[in-house]
């Protein structure tokens, strides 16, 4: 039996189905749609669960709002970006420039917001 896809989200159907399940838009037989996802078939069952059940998904994140974070607590832009290992490193690296001296502790603060604002951590 072959399936019919919604024009308007994209979802599959049943062909008896006269209503999209998802979205509730009235159904037509029709060829799926390009943004429809593709299923690897090739994958085992392990490797799904480790990528997400088959499909990557790129975080969305800002520049500005991580270079906000990072300026009122170090790191924690980093934190924000999916990045926890680095923004300890920078946390604990701008508290001990603090306690040694101002000077070195301000350096590796812009450091660190800098370091918030760019790079790609989906890379």
């Amino acid at each position: 039996m072959a399936m019919i896809y919604c024009v308007e989200c994209g979802a599959g159907a049943s062909p008896k189905a006269p209503n999209c399940p998802q979205c509730g838009h009235p159904l037509q037989e029709a060829a799926p749609p390009a943004s429809a996802p593709v299923v690897n078939v090739n994958v085992t069952q392990n490797q799904q669960n480790e990528i997400g059940g088959g499909v990557v998904v790129a975080r969305s994140w800002s520049p500005l709002v991580a270079a906000i974070l990072s300026f009122f607590i170090p790191g924690l832009g980093q934190l924000y970006k999916g990045q926890p290992i680095n923004g300890l490193v920078w946390f604990v690296l701008v508290f001990l420039g603090y306690v040694a001296f101002v000077f070195p502790g301000f350096v590796l603060h812009v450091c660190c917001v800098l370091g918030a604002a760019m790079g790609d951590p989906n890379r």
